[in-house]
């Protein structure tokens, strides 16, 4: 039997909570609106321009001006950099290129409401669930097929309540890797994935004029951590005559440098008095440190990486270019991080790790 649809969306989270004064908490910390302070400003190339500061630095192609490198605000929004030119507005740059935003205000890069909103839905999903039986009790043997048909265990394994550990504080949360709604989560794509991919190939045997049967090849549970963990193509090659023998073979090739996805080694801890970062996981945080909000920031590693640019100067036919490199962020990496490159040195969850330099930023 079907039952009824429910649509609503948000994020899944057990450890966000609101208090008497309207302000979110995830796991004791609590969510706070993102200013502008030093610690977010990043170097980006400007051509055409000349050092907007002490810190800018002229770039020359053929000893003539083709721009410089330039510090200012930056605020990362839909995938998109923008910065902000004191008294000159916004710009974003792409392909080496300076668009000026007249639909993006400075307010909109220096206060970045963005964490207590994503939070905000967090909590709203959460109470939404929480206000409703059905969903509260909803079981992973409840699920069935587009017909009503109940799955069977092969294909969903049965976790008992889905939702249960959104509202178990005690246990494993939600959103933790180790989970079971995510365990289900997985198991809900893998079947999916195969189901469509029977079916085209199914109907491609129908149109088919090889004389080969396609089938959909049995993958193995380590190439499907591959294709859930990441963004991924699988590649088949079937009916391939290679002297008296057929070949059959498919390949996945993963994309793990995909900056939209943000794991606990994308985000490095910047420590504003001491002109260093930090993984999120180095043990070196725990030891006198100064986490509050005012110093310590989280930046993207990808922040940390190199730069390149094409300085160009002259027109169309007299066009010089160099390439040129920079860092949009310049501080120091942590000895331990770069090194010690498997995070903490007890091993422990990363989860309870994050909670261990939650409790010590609430104590500053």
């Amino acid at each position: 039997m079907i039952g009824n649809p429910v649509n609503e969306s948000g994020y899944l989270l057990t450890g966000v909570n609101k208090d008497n004064s309207n302000n979110y908490t995830y796991r004791g910390v609590e969510i706070l609106k993102e200013e502008s302070i030093e610690n977010l400003k990043q170097y980006v190339y400007e051509a055409g321009a000349t050092p907007s500061s002490g810190e800018g630095k002229i770039i020359l192609v053929n000893n003539n001006l083709a721009g410089s490198i330039n510090k200012y605000f930056c605020r990362k929004l839909n995938g998109v950099k923008y910065y902000i030119k004191e008294n000159n507005g916004v710009f974003a740059v792409i392909n080496d290129t300076i668009y000026k935003q007249s639909d993006i205000s400075e307010d909109n890069i220096k206060n970045n409401t963005n964490a207590i909103k994503y939070y905000e839905q967090a909590y709203n999903i959460k109470k939404f669930i929480s206000n409703n039986s059905t969903l509260q009790n909803l079981k992973v043997e409840d699920a069935v097929d587009s017909l009503g048909n109940k799955y069977t265990t092969e294909t969903y394994y049965n976790y008992g309540k889905i939702f249960d550990e959104l509202f178990d504080t005690t246990g494993t949360y939600i959103e933790d890797s180790n989970s079971n709604f995510n365990a289900h989560k997985l198991q809900v794509i893998k079947n999916s994935i195969e189901s469509n991919l029977m079916v085209a190939i199914a109907n491609y045997n129908n149109v088919s004029t090889s004389g080969v049967n396609f089938q959909m090849p049995k993958l193995q549970d380590y190439e499907w951590e591959q294709i859930t963990q990441s963004i991924s193509m699988i590649t088949f090659l079937q009916g391939l005559n290679i002297g008296g023998k057929i070949y059959n073979g498919h390949a996945i090739v993963t994309n793990n440098n995909n900056e939209e996805y943000v794991s606990e080694d994308s985000i490095y801890i910047l420590d504003n008095h001491l002109n260093t970062y930090y993984k999120i996981t180095d043990p070196d945080l725990l030891n006198g440190h100064d986490l509050s909000a005012q110093n310590a920031t989280g930046i993207l590693n990808s922040d940390f990486e190199r730069r390149t640019a094409t300085a160009t100067y002259g027109t169309d036919e007299s066009k010089m270019e160099k390439t040129i490199y920079y860092y949009p962020k310049t501080e120091f990496a942590s000895y331990n991080s770069i090194i010690n490159d498997n995070g903490s040195s007890n091993k422990e969850d990363v989860s309870e790790y994050v909670k261990t330099l939650a409790k010590k930023r609430k104590r500053k």
